[in-house]
């Protein structure tokens, strides 16, 4: 028995031994990954403070400029503005804001509207100046003939033609037709260039009502004076003949002699002379 109980001590002091060693080897392991996170977080912060010194160079740099381009009578652009400038990746027509328009009142499309703007990666909307080009074709009109319209707009002209509404934003172009499109499909080309020399193209179809070949001519309304006046009923029996003057009486016998009768009697028995008369 006790044989059996040293042997027994011999195992409980092994494995204690053997857990010590494994506990001390854990913690030096443990000891040097805190280290390594230590150094590397050391490195970061480092690379931190250079970078903000880097920025803050940087910042004083594009004030500097700033303040010499002011001096020199030029514009500059501010933050915001290159901020979105990267933001941009495409260009694109808003579909149910881009038509034909009637502003003559005659019958078809005498211009169009249109509503482009710059979007993101996502399609978000991206407000951002710059030049604008637009262009018509109507690809059923003879060759030669097929641009009916080209405009361009400056950053200056784009900036003030930005619209914001209900239902979208961007920038708004009303124009008249250069030449009356021919055919009701027409191809919308637009080209914006950034400031710093990006560009970006949108192809849009339109449907339009063609317009007549002129204007319908304008028939001026009837003018017709009506002059109001009390009506005089003349009593049965009455002879107007009695209030003209000799003359028209004398030329009205001379007619019934010659076989123009001046008195005819109606289906009611009445002569004419006798019939009320309104005045």
């Amino acid at each position: 028995m006790r044989l059996v109980h040293q042997t027994w001590m011999s195992v409980v002091l092994a494995l204690a031994l053997v857990g010590g060693c494994a506990s001390r080897s854990g913690l030096e392991v443990l000891e040097s990954s805190l280290r390594q996170q230590e150094d590397r977080l050391a490195g970061l912060q480092q690379q931190l403070n250079a970078t903000q010194s880097e920025l803050q160079i940087s910042q004083n740099e594009v004030a500097q400029l700033r303040a010499q381009l002011a001096a020199n009578g030029e514009q500059s652009h501010a933050p915001e503005h290159f901020e979105n400038e990267f933001k941009a990746v495409g260009l694109r027509f808003n579909a149910y804001l881009t038509s034909g328009i009637d502003r003559d009142g005659y019958p078809g499309d005498d211009g169009l509207s249109v509503l482009l703007y710059p979007h993101d990666e996502q399609g978000g909307l991206v407000k951002l100046a710059g030049t604008v080009e637009l262009r018509a074709v109507d690809l059923s009109a003879p060759d030669g003939q097929q641009e009916i319209g080209s405009w361009s707009y400056t950053p200056e002209q784009t900036k003030k033609s930005w619209h914001t509404g209900f239902l979208a934003a961007g920038f708004m172009f009303d124009e008249a037709w250069e030449r009356l499109p021919q055919g009701a499909n027409i191809t919308l080309h637009a080209r914006f260039k950034t400031l710093d020399g990006r560009q970006f193209d949108a192809v849009q179809p339109l449907k339009v009502t063609v317009p007549a070949a002129g204007p319908l001519a304008q028939v001026p309304p009837l003018q017709t004076k009506v002059r109001a006046s009390k009506p005089t009923i003349s009593p049965v029996g009455y002879d107007a003949r009695k209030d003209r003057d000799e003359g028209d009486l004398a030329a009205e016998l001379e007619d019934e002699g010659n076989g123009n009768q001046g008195v005819i009697e109606t289906s009611d028995r009445y002569r004419e002379h006798e019939l009320p008369v309104i005045r």
